[in-house]
């Protein structure tokens, strides 16, 4: 009986061996995906840090505010609607790279971020 469960320990060690190595490299690279994360969010946190103190001394906020809020002032007198919309239907017609960086430089200014997580 002792040569049998020798002859079963000898054959089923491999086979547990191997399952437990593959789990082990699975828990190895979700550790490392896991630290990764945490070290991207420090990074970003820092980053987002810095661009916030930097940005206590831009006025390109206050800028796009001024610019969005023009046509909105200008929409309740009469006479200048017209120019409003004739500006829309001009910057429809500017080429889509144009249109989505100006949207990007708009959004960017006001910290809405367009990143890919």
């Amino acid at each position: 009986m002792g040569w049998l469960t020798t002859l079963v320990s000898g054959l089923a060690s491999p086979v547990v061996n191997f399952f437990t190595k593959r789990s082990e490299n699975k828990t190895n690279i979700k550790l490392k995906q896991i630290d990764r994360l945490k070290n991207s969010d420090d990074s970003l946190a820092e980053w987002e840090s810095i661009q916030a103190e930097n940005g206590r001394y831009s006025w390109k906020d206050e800028f796009w505010t001024i610019i969005l809020a023009i046509p909105l002032v200008l929409c309740f007198f009469p006479d200048y609607v017209s120019y409003i919309e004739d500006g829309f239907v001009v910057l429809k017609s500017m080429p889509t790279f144009y249109q989505y960086w100006l949207g990007v430089a708009i959004l960017t200014s006001f910290g809405i971020k367009f990143t890919k997580k």
